[in-house]
C-alpha cells in the first residue's frame, strides 16, 4: 500500500510492503489520495505544486513527478484511474463538482522530485525516537480556542462575563465554561460543563431572577438565585449504529430568596439520586438538522429518600423518541410517561422549554420535573400531578441549504427548515386523566459564529385548543427534541 505522511513540514508518499516502509517522494508540497495506476509502478496522487492542487503522478521508473490536469481552483479527491479516465472531484462556481476526464497522452508538466528528504528538526531532549510510543497527553490541545463576550441587563440586574469552550485532540475531554458578575448585587454567577468520554459529565449553573424593582429607580428590591449541580457516570456497549448505556447520578437544585437589605431564605432545597439506562440508534445524515432516523429510549429512576430535601420519595420516568425519513422529511415522535410518588416533587406540564436545549449537554439529565406542552402556559393546577402523559407528532420540512457567510465579521446562515407539530399532555393525581392538545409550527435557523460555532434558533407559534390554553410566540435555542 501506498499512505501520506506530514513530519517536520515534510509531506511524502510512502510505500508499505512485507513489513518495510520505503519513502519514494518527500517535499513541502501537500499530498494526499494516493492511488495506483494501471500497474504498481505509477502512483497518482493529488498535490499542491504550483499553490493549485492537481492531480500528480510518479513512476518508479524515472522517479519523476508528472502533473495530469491544470485546475483553475483545484482539485479535492480523486479516484484511481481506469481505462484512460479518472474521477475528480474539482472546485468550481457553484460548489464542488464530480467530473471524468480523460487522461491526455503525454504529461502536461513534469518535474524532478527534490532530492533528499532534507535536514530534519532535532527532536526535543528525552523525547522518543520518530514514530516511536509514547503516552498520550491532552494538556497542550485543551486550552480554549476563542472568548466571547457575555452578559445581560434586565428588571435593574447588570451582569458581564464571557463564554468559551474546549476539548482535546482526541475528543476525550470536552469542557464549556460561561461565568458572569452581576455588579448590583455582587453575584458570581454562570455555567459550566465538563465531559469525559461521553461517560462521565459535570454540570454546574448559578443563575440570578429579579423578583422585584423600584421602578423609578430600577434598583432591585428582591431576587432569587438558583443553583443547580448535576453528576452523571455511564457504562455503555457500543456497536455499529447503537449504543446501549447505564449508569447512575445525582443531582442538587437550590433556590434562595433574597430582600436586599433584610433576609434572605432557602425556598427551595432539591437533591436527588438516579439510576440511568437506554438505548440509542439514531443517525444523522450529512445534510439533515438534526436526527434523521432510528431511536433514542431513556429511562430513569430517581430517590431523594433520606437525603433531607424539601421532598421524599421516588420518581420513575420513560422518554422514548424516533425519527422515521419520509423523502427528504422527517417525522418525529416523542412518548413521555412519569411517575411520582406522593411525597415527592410533582410534575409540572406547560410552557415551551427552557431557554437552552437539554441536549446541550451530552448526557442523561436528572432531577426533570418540568417539561414543555406549548400552547400552555407552565405551572397550570391542571396540568400539574404525580403522573404525567406527553405525546408529540412533528413534521420537519428542509426550506434551504443556504450556506451564505460574510467573511468580515465571520457570520452567516447554514441551514433553515420548518416543522409542523401537534402534542397532547395530560398531568393527575386520582382525579381522571383529561388530555390538553396543541398545535403550532417552528422555524429553524442555524446560525454561524466565528466560522466553527453553530446554534440553531427555534421560532415558533403555537395554539392550545382547551382552557387554559393559548396561542403564543416564543424564541429558543436548540431543537424542541
Amino acid at each position: 500500500m501506498v499512505v501520506t505522511s506530514l513530519r517536520n513540514e515534510r509531506w511524502s508518499l510512502v510505500q508499505i510492503a512485507e513489513g518495510k516502509s520505503t519513502t519514494l517522494v518527500s517535499d513541502r508540497a501537500v499530498k494526499h489520495s494516493p492511488r495506483f495506476g494501471d500497474s504498481d509502478d505509477e502512483i497518482y496522487f493529488v498535490a499542491d505544486y504550483g499553490n493549485v492542487d492537481n492531480v500528480w503522478s510518479w513512476r518508479s521508473g524515472d522517479r519523476s513527478l508528472a502533473r495530469w490536469t491544470e485546475a483553475r481552483n483545484g482539485v479535492k479527491e480523486i479516484s484511481a484511474p481506469v481505462g484512460g479516465e479518472i474521477l475528480v472531484t474539482t472546485i468550481e462556481a457553484d460548489g464542488d463538482v464530480l467530473r471524468v476526464r480523460s487522461l491526455p497522452d503525454a504529461p502536461l508538466e513534469v518535474r524532478q522530485p527534490v532530492a533528499g528528504a532534507g535536514p530534519s528538526a532535532a527532536p526535543p531532549e528525552g523525547a522518543p525516537p520518530p514514530g516511536g510510543e509514547r503516552p498520550y497527553s491532552a494538556w497542550s490541545s485543551l486550552r480554549p480556542r476563542y472568548w466571547l463576550p457575555n452578559g445581560y441587563a434586565a428588571d435593574g440586574a447588570v451582569a458581564l462575563g464571557f463564554a468559551t469552550d474546549g476539548q482535546d485532540a482526541l475528543g476525550l475531554h470536552r469542557y464549556t465554561l460561561a461565568p458572569l458578575f452581576e455588579f448590583t448585587q455582587h453575584q458570581a454567577l454562570g455555567s459550566a460543563t465538563y465531559v469525559y468520554d461521553n461517560r462521565h459529565g459535570l454540570l454546574l449553573n448559578r443563575w440570578m431572577t429579579v423578583r422585584a424593582s423600584d421602578s423609578s429607580t430600577n434598583d432591585v428590591n428582591a431576587y432569587t438565585i438558583n443553583e443547580t449541580a448535576q453528576w452523571v457516570s455511564l457504562w455503555r456497549n457500543l456497536s455499529y449504529n447503537t449504543r446501549y448505556y447505564w449508569g447512575l447520578g445525582g443531582a442538587l437544585d437550590r433556590e434562595i430568596f433574597h430582600q436586599v437589605d433584610i433576609s434572605s431564605s432557602a425556598t427551595r432545597d432539591e437533591r436527588v439520586l438516579g439510576l440511568v439506562a437506554g438505548v440509542d440508534t439514531r443517525r444523522q445524515q450529512f445534510l439533515s438538522e438534526g436526527p434523521s432516523q432510528g431511536q433514542n429510549l431513556r429511562l430513569f429512576a430517581e430517590t431523594s429518600n433520606g437525603l433531607r430535601g424539601a421532598y421524599s420519595g421516588n420518581f420513575y420516568r420513560g422518554d422514548w423518541r424516533a425519527h422515521l425519513p419520509a423523502g427528504r422529511t422527517v417525522v418525529s415522535l416523542r412518548w413521555n410517561q412519569a411517575y411520582s410518588q406522593s411525597q415527592a416533587e410533582p410534575i409540572q406540564l406547560g410552557g415551551v422549554g427552557p431557554l437552552f436545549s437539554e441536549n446541550a449537554f451530552v448526557l442523561p439529565v436528572l432531577n426533570q420535573r418540568e417539561f414543555p406542552l406549548r400552547g400552555y402556559r407552565n405551572g397550570e393546577p391542571v396540568l400539574t400531578g404525580h403522573r404525567a402523559s406527553l405525546g408529540t407528532l412533528e413534521w420537519r420540512i428542509p426550506i434551504s441549504d443556504v450556506d451564505r457567510h460574510f467573511m468580515v465579521p465571520p457570520m452567516g446562515v447554514n441551514r433553515i427548515s420548518m416543522s409542523v407539530f401537534t402534542e397532547a399532555g395530560a398531568a393527575w393525581d386520582d382525579a381522571p386523566r383529561h388530555w390538553y392538545k396543541s398545535a403550532g409550527m417552528e422555524l429553524l435557523y442555524e446560525a454561524r459564529a466565528g466560522y466553527l460555532l453553530g446554534a440553531q434558533l427555534r421560532v415558533g407559534v403555537a395554539k392550545g385548543f382547551e382552557a387554559p390554553g393559548r396561542t403564543e410566540g416564543y424564541v429558543r435555542l436548540g431543537r424542541s427534541f
